[in-house]
């Protein structure tokens, strides 16, 4: 037995934990697994643990998508605690396992009952389920003890959340129990969705700070009859001394009689088997959303097989083995086929949509073939696009990956394939987006699971909580986003419930009302702030700066990339006149220029075409034949150079000056080599 565990976290499902063992364990998809990461995105072989007392070696074997650390695809890799692997959508972290020694060892009275030595174990703990960044997910509440929460790193619980404040809340023990108390924040803190300030924890309270979700669970002591009894008699004997008399429970009572078989002619029960090791009872039938579970071996097998066959086999055909394998497997298949159709349903609408807003935007049609980036035909690869097309896209998948961490699949679904419409070769985005839709569809159905599985007193408490909130939303006590959250809860529980839909409506009303208060205001704000850069490139243009207006105009239409405003066209049509009026003033200028390019007349060429350009800065013919005449002028100027050397050598020195004078008057440029040697040697010769 190692002192590691590997604990397997997937978005949105509590965390599973399995302690690991000397051997190899097999990892995928498929059943016949040690660890089974039930998504379409695992192979059925992914990947395998070696665990040896030396190390854990994980190996990839040959998976689609393949096995990262530390961002980069490995096919063998060593690990130790401390480290995670990448399987996506599961990350499988490697740590110390937190159970004590003592936990693991055992007494037995020889009569199947197992008696387990208790260690000591936090009262209580909070657990992370919903949060960005955070390394440790579990946090244990000291007995008579306070834990500080928020953002410095001065508390016990830092959340890496720029919601929080420093210190944000304090989890402290009272007489009545453990309760939260918020010092005051900015943003508040909210227990099952309302905000307080000092609130008493009960089990499986949800305290949220921002968008850190965190889960109170108040730690039950495993305790049975005669636990401390034999506690004291197994360190009595470990000391030496003779171990204290103690009172055995009274055995279990016969199973009734039943109609199926004779109790006489029964066959005798099979021996008891001694079991060496502790193990936990079974989970619930139903586990909460976010209660983080352990992989567990479950006893009741081991009874079962005990259990005498006519007794096992007296329930009909669903109580045969075989039957329930069957049965199972035909129901666990169907949900698969069911998952895979509706995900490509729930694909091909969320594209279909994207498609419509896209062509509603554009004005072009465009169907959901043409958004597949599966279509035919030769788009552009990632590296070339430039860099707007860039920006969209990191732009686009921070908005998904934001909105999947949320829970909004529809949303990150619908970010995903914006972004395939800009790069439809991202690999990235086109997985996640099948991911979410992916998450769409299994949500869908836990949602109906849940309604079938909740009572009534719970659909009406969901119900009441959720009315509740949203008059708060309507009134503005509360964000809107918290009552949108606690209505889908209770329309997931009561679908279709008339004053749950009509609250609904209430409150999208109110949301939309708001979201056009704001755009309308940011719409004032962005046409006051384009009036004023017009107005300054038309004052700009009627004094004659044309290249500043033009820069002005420019500025306009950038502010409104959407061309949504009326100011966009007038920019525009000033750019238009102020180009044409740089290029009526430079008409002169261009025309001396080329008639001098004409004659050989270098020189004059290049003062005219400098001319050209500083009256209109955007004429780049102009730019272009000031280049081929700067070359054609250093080519003569490097002739000229080499005569008045040969000059001066031959004591001609008046001719050499006045060669070099005109070396530097075609060069034109103090820094350029030839223009600094024959500046030189011209000094020299007339020193």
């Amino acid at each position: 037995m190692t002192d590691l565990e590997l604990h397997i976290i997937q978005p949105g499902q509590p965390d599973r934990r399995l302690p690991l063992e000397p051997g190899i364990l097999q990892i995928g998809r498929s059943e016949d697994n040690d660890v089974v990461l039930a998504d379409l995105g695992v192979s059925r072989r992914h990947a395998r643990l070696e665990v040896t007392p030396e190390g854990v070696v994980v190996e990839d074997l040959g998976s689609g998508n393949g096995t990262v650390f530390r961002g980069k695809r490995v096919t063998r890799q060593v690990v130790g605690a401390g480290d995670e692997l990448s399987i996506p959508p599961f990350v499988l972290r490697l740590a110390r396992s937190t159970v004590g020694i003592a936990a693991a060892q055992e007494f037995t009275d020889g009569r199947d009952a197992t008696i387990p030595i208790q260690s000591a174990r936090p009262s209580a703990r909070l657990v992370v389920t919903s949060a960005h960044k955070m390394g440790n997910r579990e946090f244990a509440l000291p007995p008579a003890g306070c834990l500080r929460i928020g953002r410095s790193d001065k508390n016990e619980i830092v959340l890496p959340e720029p919601a929080s404040s420093r210190v944000h809340a304090e989890v402290m023990d009272s007489p009545e129990g453990w309760s939260i108390r918020d010092n005051g924040s900015s943003n508040g803190t909210f227990v099952n969705g309302r905000k307080v300030k000092s609130k008493v924890l009960e089990d499986g309270d949800r305290v949220r700070i921002g968008t850190v979700e965190l889960r109170f669970e108040a730690v039950a002591e495993e305790k049975s009859e005669g636990t401390e009894a034999y506690n004291e008699a197994i360190i009595a004997h470990r000391e030496g001394g003779p171990p204290r008399p103690v009172a055995l429970p009274p055995p279990p009572p016969p199973p009734p009689a039943t109609t199926s078989f004779d109790a006489a002619a029964a066959p005798p029960p099979a021996p008891v088997r001694q079991e060496s090791v502790h193990r936990a009872a079974p989970p619930p039938a139903y586990a909460p959303a976010h209660a983080a579970e352990e992989i567990q071996i479950d006893p009741a097998r081991a009874k079962a097989r005990r259990a005498p066959r006519t007794a096992r086999m007296a329930g009909g055909f669903f109580s045969r083995p075989i039957n329930q394998i069957s049965i199972g497997v035909l129901a666990v298949s169907a949900v698969l086929i069911c998952g895979k159709l509706g995900s490509s349903a729930v694909s091909y609408a969320v594209q279909s949509m994207v498609a419509i807003r896209s062509a509603a935007t554009t004005g072009e049609p465009r169907s959901p073939a043409t958004a597949d980036p599966a279509s035919p035909g030769e788009p552009p690869p990632a590296s070339a696009l430039d860099a707007t097309s860039r920006a969209m896209v990191e732009a686009g998948m921070a908005e998904g990956m934001q909105r999947f961490a949320e829970g909004m699949y529809i949303d990150a679904a619908a970010a995903f394939y914006r972004v395939l419409r800009v790069d439809p070769r991202n690999p990235y985005a086109r997985w996640m987006g099948f991911v979410a839709c992916e998450f769409i569809t299994l949500g869908e159905v836990r949602a109906a699971l849940v309604s079938r599985t909740t009572s009534e007193a719970a659909r009406a408490e969901a119900e009441a909580l959720a009315l509740a909130a949203v008059e708060q939303a309507i009134a503005g006590s509360i964000p809107s986003a918290d009552a949108q959250a606690l209505l889908a809860t209770a329309l997931t529980l009561s679908p279709g419930d008339p004053e749950l839909v009509d609250a609904r409506a209430r409150l999208s009303t109110r949301q939309a009302a708001v979201a056009r208060a704001a755009t309308t205001q940011k719409a004032e704000a962005m046409a006051r702030s384009l009036d004023a850069m017009l107005a300054q490139g038309q004052s700009e243009f009627e004094r004659g700066k044309y290249s500043q207006a033009v820069k002005s105009f420019e500025a306009v239409r950038a502010a409104d990339l959407s061309r949504s405003t009326p100011q966009y066209y007038q920019a525009e049509e000033g750019v238009r006149a102020a180009k044409d009026r740089m290029k009526a003033e430079s008409k002169a200028a261009w025309s001396e220029a080329n008639a001098a390019m004409n004659g050989g007349d270098w020189v004059t060429a290049r003062e005219r075409l400098e001319q050209v350009l500083r009256i209109d800065p955007y004429n780049e013919s102009a730019s272009v034949k000031l280049v081929e005449v700067r070359k054609r002028l250093r080519a003569e100027a490097s002739e000229i150079y080499k005569e008045a050397r040969v000059l001066e050598d031959i004591q001609q020195a008046e001719k050499a000056i006045a060669l070099y004078q005109k070396v530097i008057r075609y060069v034109d440029d103090e820094n350029d080599s030839l223009s600094r040697k024959a500046k030189d040697r011209m000094d020299a010769l007339l020193r």
